[in-house]
């Protein structure tokens, strides 16, 4: 017996060293893809086919394979990824930048949905042991890193603020810090852990206020039906965030017609084909929910 229980664990060993080293391979080789020596095959329609099949094949394998045991809302949101990966290479920017958010969206009710459900078999169940709840700060964590990597995404730099749509965003963030306490104390009875007093308060106070802002700044650019102005502008100079506390971006310094510096972000593709001192139209849009952005449409 003990025989055999050691030859299942050598065996779920080599499958995990099997499956992480699989992944970290292709994490590799997609970063050393992503050198400009590879700058044309980057954008070519086989490559971003191989890639999206690569990834759906890993996200599916992720959601129905027995080793990972995921439960139904971790199956329905790697399933729905993989289904919005398909449908980002048909779409226009705005309509894509629109989709991938409401894809959190799905995942965030989802996620929610099953630790409420988990809140009221504790409630009603003091035996229950709640394995099958969402560890809640583990995926406020989750939640808050693709958000802000969302609105890294988005290539755009507003005319007016440099943080706009804050007001809002602050007062549903405390609105959200309220019932997160108030929820706490009113549900004393589920022995809930000292960390967890602190850690979900705090972490709903962030995402509340990030999910707002960003939710906001997608609708302000995503349903955004303006008709653009065009404006002459010239690179002063350019440059590389390599992604330090978030995605890598590639920016542009440009001094605008009316003698101002605006910085902004373009695509890979853009910032190594534009040159410094290169003369390019920008376009300034009054957004959907009026707060005006600039952006460099290829």
């Amino acid at each position: 017996m003990n025989k055999r229980v050691k030859t299942e664990k050598k065996n779920a060993r080599r499958r995990f060293l099997f499956i992480a080293g699989g992944l970290l391979a292709i994490i590799l080789l997609l970063f050393w893809l992503n050198s400009p020596v590879f700058f044309g095959i980057r954008y070519s329609l086989p490559y971003r086919f191989v890639v999206m099949a690569v990834l759906s094949a890993i996200l599916c394998l992720l959601a129905f394979h027995s080793r990972f045991a995921q439960p139904v809302y971790g199956k329905i949101f790697l399933v729905t990824g993989a289904i919005v990966l398909w449908t980002s290479l048909l779409l226009p920017d705005r309509i894509k930048t629109l989709l991938f958010f409401l894809y959190g969206c799905i995942f965030a009710a989802v996620v929610v949905i099953y630790f409420l459900r988990g809140l009221w078999k504790l409630k009603r169940d003091a035996r229950y042991a709640g394995k099958d709840m969402p560890r809640f700060s583990l995926v406020l964590v989750i939640s808050c890193a693709f958000i802000f990597v969302l609105r890294r995404g988005l290539l755009i730099e507003y005319a007016q603020s440099e943080l706009p749509f804050w007001l809002p965003s602050l007062i549903a963030a405390i609105s959200a810090f309220v019932l997160s306490v108030l929820c706490i104390l009113l549900l004393k009875n589920l022995a809930w852990r000292k960390r967890d007093r602190i850690i979900i308060p705090v972490m709903t106070l962030l995402i509340s206020f990030l999910f707002v802002w960003v939710a906001l700044c997608v609708c302000n650019y995503s349903l955004d039906r303006s008709v653009p102005q065009s404006i002459s502008a010239e690179i002063c100079n350019k440059g590389i965030d390599s992604g330090g506390r978030g995605p890598t971006t590639y920016g542009l310094t440009l001094e605008m017609q009316s003698g101002d510096e605006v910085h902004l972000n373009v695509s890979q593709k853009a910032w190594y084909t534009l040159k410094k001192g290169d003369r390019i139209t920008v376009f300034l849009y009054k957004g959907a929910l009026n707060e005006p952005y600039y952006i460099y449409e290829e």
